[in-house]
């Protein structure tokens, strides 16, 4: 996979602003096998946000499956910058509903069935008009 691919896929996805610059910056860092290791303080001044922030945005990532992370240690035992491997990440795209905060999966799938094979514009003008009535 490549940096563009990858970079789409973060476009799509639903990560928070912390994660989804910190994946860029890596994305920007890493060499052709998508892996680079800069220490958590050059990720935040580089970012301009705290170590703090960044360890939390590290580990969305994580937790989405965009990042795997590999501690490394000098010979006589002290610590090292991680090893980060940029991964491909499950697309998670939310819906929103205008009208309220998210949209439950079970609320999607009634609407699809509810609206087949219409537009976007379609399916606002029906709701609308069933909101209105």
């Amino acid at each position: 996979m490549n940096k563009g691919e990858i970079i789409n896929l973060v476009y799509k996805s639903d990560l928070s602003k912390r994660a989804m610059l910190v994946i860029l910056y890596l994305v920007n860092r890493a060499d052709s096998n998508m892996t680079c290791f800069p220490s958590v303080t050059r990720i935040a001044q580089d970012c301009s946000i705290s170590t703090r922030t960044v360890q939390r945005a590290i580990n969305d990532l994580i937790d989405a499956g965009f990042l795997k992370r590999e501690s490394r240690f000098h010979k006589k035992g002290g610590q090292r910058s991680s090893y980060f491997t940029i991964l491909k990440g499950e697309v998670k795209i939310r819906e929103v509903n205008l009208f309220e905060e998210e949209i439950s999966e079970k609320e999607m799938e009634y609407n699809r069935n509810q609206f087949p094979k219409t537009s976007v514009f379609q399916r606002l003008k029906q709701s609308l008009s069933v909101i209105l009535s």
